[in-house]
């Protein structure tokens, strides 16, 4: 998807923190727990483009591109 996305110059990135329970700090201090979801969204969640100047072509654009993937 990244890629897709980029190809078509729609500019993405990886979440920034993901799961709290994979960070050395949390789990160093609590624990692992098994969080299947928080993992999912971890290892695979992505910003896509948010903001007021976003035209309705451009959603459209982005939304054909991610439906085209899923």
């Amino acid at each position: 998807m990244v890629k897709e996305l980029t190809d078509n110059n729609i500019e993405c990135r990886p979440l920034i923190c993901g799961s709290m329970n994979e960070q050395p700090f949390w789990y160093e201090r609590y624990g692992k727990t098994d969080l299947p979801n928080a993992l999912k969204v971890h290892n695979n969640g992505l910003y896509l483009p948010n903001h007021n100047k976003l035209t309705k072509s451009e959603i459209k654009k982005i939304a054909k591109i991610i439906n085209k993937i899923v």
